[in-house]
C-alpha cells in the first residue's frame, strides 16, 4: 500500500469508527427503552399488533399453497386493526401449551385465536372481555353404551381418553377423570384426530366442542355420539395478552366492546356458525326501552 492509500484508509476508518459507535449506542438505547416500555406504549410506537396463531377448523386457517389466512378470528383481527388504525401482523405459529411464552417474552402482543379462559391459563396470561362462549361435550363411538347413563364410569383405569398436549381435553380429563388413562398427541395435532382415534378404537372417549362433532359426522356419518347434550364445561372465548399490562388490556376491551355494540361480532358469528348452537352469545349489558 502506498502512502496516499494508507492515509485514505486511515481516514475512512476514523470516520467509520464513530459512526459504528453511534449505531451500536442507538441500538442499545432502543433495546433498553423497549425493555422498559409497556405493551401499550410499544403498540402505539410501532403502530402494529403482532400475533401468534393456532389453526383450528374455520376459526383460523392458513392456506398451505398461498400462505393466506382466513376464518372468523382472521376477520375479527382485521376489523380490530381497522377500528384502531393499527397493522395486524401474524408472526409465528404456536402450540396450545406454549402460546403464552411468546406473550411473556414480548415476541407478540396477543394470539389471533379465541382462547378459552380457564384457571391454569389465567396464571400465565390475562384475558380480554369475552367474544362468545363455547361448550365442551364428551364423545364416544356410536356403538359404545358403557357411559350412556353415567359419565362417572369414564373415571376408571381401563378407560382411554384422547387428548392433545396443553389443550382443554387434557385438563378436563385430569380434573374430572383422573383415574382414566390418557393417550396424548402433540400440540399441533388437528382436533379431528381426537375424534378419529375414538372411531378407530385407540381411545374410548374424548372431549370437544359440539360443532367439531357435527363437522366430523358430515364426513364420517354414524360413527360417533355425544354422550350428554349438557356441556361438561362452558368457557369464555377471548384473546390472551401479557399479564399485568392494564393499558393494553383496556385498549383491547374497548375495541371488543365496540365490535359487540356495532353488531360486527354477531354478523361474524352468524356467518361462520355452520351448526346451530356452536357459539353461545354474550348477553347485552343493557336493556332498550
Amino acid at each position: 500500500m502506498n502512502k496516499r492509500d494508507f492515509i485514505k484508509a486511515l481516514g475512512t476508518a476514523a470516520v467509520a469508527a464513530p459512526v459504528a459507535a453511534i449505531t451500536v449506542g442507538q441500538v442499545r438505547q432502543r433495546e433498553a427503552a423497549e425493555q422498559g416500555e409497556s405493551v401499550y406504549a410499544r403498540v402505539m410506537r410501532t403502530r402494529k399488533i403482532r400475533c401468534g396463531y393456532v389453526t383450528y377448523s374455520n376459526w383460523l386457517n392458513k392456506n398451505a399453497n398461498t400462505g393466506k389466512f382466513s376464518g372468523i378470528f382472521y376477520e375479527m383481527m382485521q376489523e380490530f386493526g381497522r377500528i384502531t388504525d393499527l397493522q395486524i401482523e401474524i408472526t409465528e405459529e404456536v402450540g396450545w401449551g406454549n402460546m403464552f411464552e411468546g406473550l411473556a417474552n414480548n415476541r407478540y402482543e396477543t394470539v389471533c385465536m379465541g382462547i378459552w379462559e380457564s384457571m391454569p391459563r389465567v396464571r400465565a396470561a390475562d384475558f380480554t372481555g369475552g367474544l362468545f362462549y363455547n361448550g365442551v361435550v364428551a364423545v364416544a363411538r356410536k356403538d359404545m353404551t358403557r357411559f350412556d347413563k353415567n359419565l362417572d364410569l369414564i373415571n376408571d383405569p381401563s378407560v382411554l381418553i384422547a387428548t392433545i398436549d396443553g389443550e382443554m381435553a387434557a385438563q378436563i380429563a385430569n380434573n374430572d377423570f383422573s383415574k382414566a388413562k390418557l393417550t396424548s398427541m402433540p400440540q399441533t395435532t388437528p382436533f379431528s384426530e381426537l375424534l378419529l382415534s375414538v372411531v378407530q378404537g385407540k381411545a374410548d372417549v374424548t372431549f370437544v366442542q359440539p360443532d367439531a362433532v357435527s363437522e366430523f359426522l358430515t364426513h364420517n356419518p354414524d360413527t360417533l355420539k355425544i354422550l350428554r347434550q349438557e356441556p361438561l364445561r362452558v368457557f369464555k372465548t377471548a384473546f390472551p395478552v401479557k399479564k399485568n399490562e392494564p393499558e393494553f388490556l383496556n385498549f383491547c376491551n374497548a375495541t371488543i366492546a365496540q365490535m359487540h355494540n356495532d353488531g360486527f361480532i354477531e354478523k361474524l358469528l352468524a356467518k361462520y356458525e355452520k351448526h346451530p348452537g356452536t357459539f353461545y352469545r354474550i348477553a347485552k349489558p343493557y336493556i332498550t326501552a
